[in-house]
């Protein structure tokens, strides 16, 4: 297993430890520990879009589709946003369980 920051493992989280529509997504990723994988990821996707150009960047291939620039945007607004989901006693923390709540009583 990787070791995260300072030297501690950080480990997969189980299913009990994470709001349940987010299972399935952390079960894709290969890595086992998400830390090493967040810091990969950060740095392949920071070296991909320094080669763009302000026109590349911007470029959208069909009306009303969405540009490079937009797709980051929106992938940094979910990360704030699953990030403060994660701070036990948040308002975002209580919303998503009361969400996985409600989803588990309709099956």
């Amino acid at each position: 297993m990787n070791t995260g920051t300072a030297g501690r493992t950080v480990g997969r989280p189980e299913p009990d430890e994470i709001p349940s529509p987010w299972v399935g997504y952390v079960k894709r990723v290969p890595e086992l520990d998400p830390v090493m994988a967040c810091a990969a990821q950060i740095e392949e996707t920071a070296n991909l879009l320094r080669g763009l150009s302000d026109a590349d960047a911007t470029y959208r291939y069909d009306r009303g589709k969405w540009s490079i620039k937009e797709v980051v945007g929106h992938l940094c607004d979910i990360e704030r946003i699953m990030a403060s989901t994660r701070r036990p006693g948040s308002g975002a923390a209580r919303q998503m369980a009361s969400r996985s709540a409600s989803a588990r009583s309709r099956t």
